[in-house]
């Protein structure tokens, strides 16, 4: 124990020399830190979780917080695999032996990967009840640390979810990024300089290690890397399942359905096809898993019968869109499903609250989007909102008019929102309005309310 020790210590005051040393791009995510309160930022790997944290310690800094009363450790670090069968009081002993004279100030604990550490959710807690502190917590499983926030901290704790970098933040790396800080004041040179932005961003994503990947090779094999280090790590492994091979697979298969429906009986299937064998409640299992890492996301029909929802096929999203289009060639030239994939992770950075809709008259509707927080009933209409990426042909013009106006009348939703690649146009039905948008416009919102 005593070397492990050391090796703490060496790791704390390697992270405290770090701090500041780097420039990060600011993301959009504001994080309310409340006293007495641990704050969990929850999100996939690479996601930029560990550098969100970093942006704050810099703030700290500057506001004259000392150095020294910063304590940053990452638990997946390999030198201290160890402690994740430890108890983990090993980290405050290194700390204050390191500094005995922080134990009468406030410190600010800062513990990345937290879930590979041996009955953290005690150790968190026992830290708020005896010392004077700060945590911050980052981890990459969202069930995991909500299933023991809820049963350990006693609402003593404040969720966030952090994802890759949305359009909005891509184009903040951009020289140019002031141009494009105002909607209302951008000039038609702006909007075609928006929108091959926006081409940028459907070919490469949003992951910030990704952007100044140059070769085309090197940017997917990153992705098939991340990917895989998911499916093998944060799955495989950490539930102990057998038959990687299949569980590999299976991602594949899910990822290629990206803006799609699918059903685990069919992908069962599928696999059974291939001679990967594996029982539909491990399919689902598994997609769970993938889900709590959040490498994809499902969505349920919008119905106000449970059980409706339950055992309709789900739809399929990816964290990006990026990492789908890798491991799954069949989704390059997929504009539609690249662009509604978009679509839902602007969405999801709002609001959870998110369905696909088929009215009674057959016609299937993207996204049923409610408010953070509400629950779906007769008095909560749901915001309809519908991806194409071309409405230039006739007959999909009227298809995909002919569903939300179907949708608004079933749902009593006046506003309605039709996403494509660059059209813009405001449609008055007997049923209320619907907002013809161009993609970039829509992704460049920063509130729910700014959708209808």
């Amino acid at each position: 124990m005593t070397q492990l020790t050391e090796r703490i210590k060496n790791i704390i005051l390697e992270n405290q020399r770090m701090i500041g040393r780097r420039s990060y791009f600011p993301r959009e995510m504001k994080v309310e830190r409340l006293p007495g309160k641990a704050t969990v930022i929850t999100g996939i790997r690479r996601c930029g979780k560990s550098v969100y944290e970093n942006l704050y310690m810099k703030k700290l800094l500057e506001t004259g917080v000392r150095r020294d009363n910063l304590c940053i450790i990452d638990f997946s670090d390999d030198r201290i695999g160890a402690l994740r069968e430890a108890e983990p009081d090993s980290v405050l002993e290194a700390y204050y032996e390191l500094f005995p004279e922080k134990v009468e100030e406030k410190v600010y604990f800062f513990f990345d990967e937290i879930q590979y550490l041996n009955h953290w959710e005690l150790f968190v807690n026992r830290l708020q009840n005896t010392r004077d502190c700060e945590v911050n917590i980052t981890g990459s499983s969202a069930k995991l640390l909500v299933k023991e926030i809820a049963t350990e901290f006693g609402g003593r704790s404040l969720p966030w979810e952090l994802f890759p970098f949305s359009f909005r933040e891509f184009l903040q790396t951009r020289k140019d990024a002031e141009r494009f800080s105002e909607i209302r004041r951008m000039t038609e040179d702006d909007v075609r300089f928006c929108s091959a932005y926006l081409k940028k961003y459907a070919e490469c994503g949003g992951f910030p290690e990704c952007l100044p990947i140059m070769e085309e090779g090197t940017r997917i094999r990153y992705l098939q890397n991340l990917a895989e280090t998911v499916i093998f790590r944060d799955v495989i492994r950490r539930y102990n399942l057998p038959n990687p091979d299949a569980c590999y697979r299976l991602m594949q298969m899910l990822l290629g359905q990206m803006s799609s429906l699918m059903s685990y009986a069919k992908l069962k299937k599928r696999l059974d096809g291939e001679h990967q064998r594996m029982s539909a409640e491990m399919v689902a299992n598994v997609a769970g898993y993938l889900e709590d890492a959040y490498l994809i996301f499902t969505v349920e029909i919008f119905s106000l019968n449970a059980a409706v929802r339950k055992t309709n096929p789900k739809k399929v999203y990816c964290v990006d869109h990026s990492v789908a289009m890798a491991v799954s060639g069949s989704l390059t030239q997929d504009s539609g499903k690249v662009l509604e994939n978009i679509v839902y992770m602007h969405i999801r950075r709002h609001t959870d609250r998110i369905y696909y809709a088929r009215t009674s008259e057959g016609f299937e509707i993207d996204f049923a989007v409610l408010r953070p927080g509400q629950q779906i009933s007769p008095e909560t209409p749901p915001v309809l909102i519908q991806v194409s990426y071309d409405i230039s042909d006739e007959a999909t013009r009227r298809r995909e008019l002919r569903a939300l106006t179907s949708g608004m009348k079933e749902y009593r939703s006046d506003v309605a929102i039709l996403i494509t690649w660059n059209m813009e146009e405001k449609i008055n039905t007997e049923n209320g309005i619907i907002h013809v948008m161009p993609a970039w416009k829509f992704l460049l919102s920063r509130k729910f309310d700014e959708w209808n």
